[in-house]
């Protein structure tokens, strides 16, 4: 995933998803699996796009931060 900030790196991705592919199809009354693949990648752009737009990340992730220096240094 592109972050807006420069030395902000993902390094562990979100194990699941805050949505279920399941509960997505219940919502839209689709009751075959053959659309479960488009499903799942809409609801992966749901939640970075959410992301992007709050700065917040929804579900437990780990980013790696490099700084060129130490914050204060001159």
């Amino acid at each position: 995933m592109q972050t807006p900030y420069r030395g902000l790196t993902l390094t562990t991705a979100p194990a699941q998803e805050p949505v279920s592919v399941e509960s997505v199809n219940l919502m839209l009354g689709l009751s075959s699996a053959d659309d479960n693949a488009l499903v799942s990648s809409l609801v992966l752009a749901a939640r970075q796009a959410c992301e992007r737009y709050t700065g917040r990340s929804l579900i437990t992730q780990t980013w790696t931060m490099y700084l060129d220096r130490l914050p204060g240094d001159r």
